[in-house]
């Protein structure tokens, strides 16, 4: 069996209620899609040198006891950011990527208010980086890319701020 596809039963694993043993309660589910919907961020992460992509989760708060229950519950990682104006309070962004992100999105996605659409936009392309052969030595497709490249701009259309472009 070629290497490309030796980690292939691993993919797709997201779509479960428990992941890596973590196996959060209906509660749970719930706070996280409040989280992502008022302190989230769902985003793509593009690697312009190799023209990857990866999908990836962040909610940044001030209070740790969020991050903490955040990387407690589902697990990702915490970085915590300082400021040099004294007035500034220490923040703390929890995130996760890959298919960790996307198992949230997965369990989220009845409860999101918001975000639904970014959720599904990100899950739909974490399934075709699943399901596209890939390791060294492998490339992708112009077509790839572009479909890619497609959702990643959807994805930057819906999280704009500002007044709304159609």
């Amino acid at each position: 069996m070629s290497d490309i596809y030796k980690s292939a039963g691993k993919r797709g694993q997201w779509k479960a209620e428990e992941f890596h043993g973590l196996k959060p309660t209906v509660y749970d589910w719930v706070r996280m899609a409040a989280f992502i919907d008022g302190e989230g961020c769902i985003q793509i992460n593009p690697y312009k040198k190799t023209r990857k992509v990866q999908v990836r989760i962040v909610v940044i708060n001030t209070n740790e006891i969020l991050p903490l229950w955040l990387q407690e519950t589902f697990g990702g990682h915490i970085v915590p950011r300082t400021f040099d104006n004294p007035n500034w309070k220490t923040s703390y962004a929890w995130s996760c990527t890959a298919q960790r992100a996307c198992w949230i999105l997965h369990n989220c996605l009845p409860w999101f208010l918001l975000k639904s659409a970014q959720a599904k936009l990100l899950m739909e392309l974490q399934e075709h980086i699943d399901t596209t052969p890939h390791g060294r030595g492998t490339r992708l497709s112009e077509a790839d890319h572009e479909y890619r490249d497609a959702i990643h701009s959807q994805v930057k259309k819906l999280n704009a701020k500002g007044p709304r472009v159609d």
